[in-house]
């Protein structure tokens, strides 16, 4: 596979309802959408949602760092095979020493769009150049806005239609409020569900210890980064604490490879939230589902908000090579976006389920729809696609 050209643009999609937790609202969404072209007629797509609160990247610094170094190295470049792929990608901070460990979003961007371009070079799926389960049901969790009533009120009418079974509420702000919500999403769907919450960083190591035994009492099974991630040294004795009432599931403070290692060796998590977008990319949300397996820990499919079909599908892959995560985020297509750039997105059904054949046709396995996708595109970074595409 020979790489003959990129394009990079910034992208942005309104929501068709707001979305809000205790660090960020949102109506939108921005992110940054890489296609890789090679010399076969073949488009390679990745898609990245930089959190400056997550890994400290924006959408600016994932495109500088791309345009300064990461894509001039590429241009002309070329791969015999997956292996030369998967360790290209595996010396990437060697390669590009300006970009810093924890910027993971920016190595996911090339991850995706160069694994897509190849798998349709070779015209095979993803899913089969790395093995594992394909083809099963994933069963998507519902996730629960913050704050204002009435919204978290359309959110749980919604779900109750599509009689889901698993939410995550957003709490962290008001606790009054907080626990109103919980109650409001029993008396909706029963009590016969599975309820965990996030509170985005919310509450100091006293706070999260009262406040998660509150919950762990209402039938809460885990909270996900009940403290800030600069905190992570509160994180074991917040969780010996619980004595096992409730699973503690870490995202802001799980970025890279190291802080994996770190909360396997101390003891400070029970669940590993891997989200692609977040994580490195494929390949290395693989490794951090491997990690967390052979320490006995479990693992969550986790998503950004306002991911278009393309990260859902990486998400998808992920989950089926794992075949262990407890828990699947995500999928919410145009439930959320007023157009995805497929015409056939990616998401859920009744009861929270998506079958996963849906994506075993060549690459990620999403078809990009043209002008959906350029309704999208806000600025353009890169454009040099230097032969004819295919009609």
């Amino acid at each position: 596979m020979k790489i003959v050209g990129f394009r990079l643009h910034e992208t942005s999609l309104p929501f068709n309802i707001a979305f809000n937790h205790t660090t960020k609202s949102r109506a939108h969404v921005e992110a940054v959408i890489l296609e890789i072209h090679t010399d076969a007629g073949v488009i390679g797509y990745g898609e990245v949602l930089p959190r400056d609160y997550v890994t400290g990247e924006t959408n600016q610094s994932v495109i500088e760092h791309a345009v300064q170094s990461v894509l001039p190295a590429l241009t002309e470049a070329e791969f015999a095979d997956f292996s030369e792929i998967a360790t290209w990608l595996s010396v990437f901070y060697q390669r590009f020493p300006d970009v810093l460990k924890h910027e993971q979003c920016v190595r996911t961007l090339f991850d995706l769009a160069l694994l897509d371009a190849y798998g349709k070079t070779i015209q095979q799926p993803v899913a089969t150049l790395l093995g594992g389960n394909t083809g099963r049901d994933i069963v998507y969790s519902g996730v629960i806005t913050a704050g204002n009533p009435d919204i978290v009120s359309k959110y749980i009418t919604a779900y109750a239609k599509l009689d889901l079974r698993q939410f995550k509420v957003k709490v962290g702000g008001d606790w009054g409020q907080d626990l109103r919500n919980i109650q409001m999403l029993k008396d909706a769907c029963g009590e016969n569900i599975a309820i965990r919450v996030d509170a985005n960083e919310a509450w100091d190591l006293a706070t999260a210890q009262v406040r998660l035994a509150a919950l762990a009492e209402l039938g809460v099974t885990s909270c996900e980064q009940p403290m800030p991630a600069e905190k992570k040294h509160d994180y074991p004795a917040l969780k010996k604490s619980l004595d096992s009432a409730m699973n503690i599931c870490i995202d802001e403070s799980l970025c890279t490879i190291e802080d994996a290692h770190w909360f396997v060796d101390n003891d400070g998590a029970d669940i590993f939230n891997l989200r692609v977008s977040k994580n490195g990319g494929i390949l290395n949300v693989i490794s951090l589902g491997l990690i967390a397996e052979e320490a006995g820990l479990s693992c969550q499919l986790g998503s950004q908000v306002g991911e278009t079909s393309l990260l859902t599908s990486a998400g998808i892959i992920v989950a089926n090579h794992l075949g262990n995560c407890v828990y699947h985020e995500g999928a919410f297509g145009t439930m959320l976006l007023s157009h995805d750039l497929t015409c056939q997105p990616l998401m859920f059904g009744r009861r929270g389920i998506l079958n996963t054949n849906i994506i075993q046709s060549q690459g990620l396995g999403v078809e990009v729809d043209t002008a959906l996708y350029g309704k999208m595109v806000e600025k353009t970074y890169w454009d040099d696609v230097t032969i004819s595409e295919p009609a």
